[in-house]
């Protein structure tokens, strides 16, 4: 029962879509003391249907809350289904109930996030076996790992500044090389983390879509860092057509992509396979392209700045792992998408101002 409201709300959205003009004549709610069943169909339920519907739940004790013959117009789910403005029983529920969708399928984080206090987790323990659903456990867990993260990361980049009085690591361009960096380890995590999860469906497991995604950005990733290390001129030559591909690849990813899967999704399962590795080549290339690109700026100016710009780019791609999941389930991954589409974009234009001369 803790999940009915939410998924009453997903069955209309879903009717909604098919065409379906009044949701509620199309569902029935059955409760039974802790749990609750939904009945959904395409069509109308009839009188007669209802008949049998409340003849079997009344011979075992059970409660239609909500009935398409008889509907009472104050009840929570009529209202729920039959409401002008949905968004607005949304806006105002102390729970999450907007519908969730494959974008952000985060169904049973069902407390808001105005809601959510750190101290939750000291009364766990004491309410029952639903209490998971109660208590935004992942939605704690994912803040602390965040905080934790951020902390450890900001004292491991800030150690080699004060060893050694700051001669570790040079001060000529170190904010450069901390921004590029940091933006290449938040934004190549976060296009990952998004496609393991954009290919799942697609796949048919997420096992299959970890190993694709892995296997596709590590290769083609690697093949772009080998283009990348061949390349003479300066950087500004070097980013300059990756500063433009990369963005139309990302966005490719999240607008087109898509509905290319949906359409190829009946496909034996080898062939989507080899589908989800070669739609992951193009963007995996350029991604390969701007850390090698970065190293080779450093090395061509003394080289003194490298292990810490690796060190940069480690703690960002910890902190981007938790960022990627934090930002679907308070947007969705197409956001997620974009927004690292976008990091990336400023760290090629940071590179690209410097113009440091490269050799083939």
């Amino acid at each position: 029962y803790y999940e009915m409201p939410r998924l009453v709300a997903l069955a209309r959205a879903g009717l909604e879509e098919v065409g379906v003009e009044e949701p509620s004549r199309h569902v029935v709610v059955v409760h039974e003391k802790i749990r609750a069943l939904l009945l959904v169909k395409r069509t109308p339920f009839t009188t007669e249907e209802m008949t049998r519907v409340r003849e079997h739940t009344g011979a075992f004790g059970w409660t239609i809350e909500h009935d398409p013959v008889r509907p009472v117009p104050t009840a929570a789910y009529e209202n729920l289904l039959s409401a002008a403005d949905p968004a607005s029983i949304f806006k105002d529920a102390e729970i999450a109930l907007h519908p969730v969708r494959d974008d952000s399928p985060f169904f049973f984080q069902m407390t808001r996030w105005k809601s959510v206090k750190l101290d939750a987790l000291r009364k766990f323990g004491g309410v029952g076996f639903l209490e998971p659903l109660a208590i935004p456990v992942a939605q704690i867990a994912l803040l602390s790992a965040l905080v934790i993260s951020l902390v450890l990361s900001a004292v491991l980049i800030a150690i080699p500044l004060v060893i050694k009085k700051g001669r570790a690591v040079p001060r000529e361009r170190r904010s450069t090389w901390l921004v590029y960096f940091l933006c290449l380890g938040l934004a190549f995590i976060i296009v990952e983390v998004v496609l393991m999860q954009r290919f799942a469906l697609f796949l048919g497991h997420p096992t299959y879509s970890v190993t694709a995604v892995l296997f596709g950005i590590l290769s083609f990733s690697g093949l772009g860092a080998a283009w990348s290390d061949r390349r003479g001129g300066t950087t500004a030559d070097v980013a300059k057509p990756v500063l433009y591909w990369l963005p139309i690849a990302i966005i490719a990813l999240t607008f087109v992509v898509p509905t290319v899967l949906q359409q190829l999704i009946g496909l034996p399962h080898a062939a989507r396979l080899l589908i989800a590795v070669l739609l992951i080549a193009p963007v995996a290339f350029l991604m390969g392209i701007p850390f090698p690109l970065g190293i080779r700026a450093i090395a061509a100016t003394g080289g003194k700045h490298v292990p810490w710009a690796w060190a940069a780019n480690g703690c960002a791609s910890v902190v981007g792992s938790v960022c990627a999941v934090l930002g679907a389930m308070i947007w969705d991954f197409s956001t997620m998408l974009l927004i690292a589409g976008a990091i990336y974009v400023l760290a090629l234009i940071v590179i690209s101002k410097m113009r440091i001369a490269l050799s083939a």
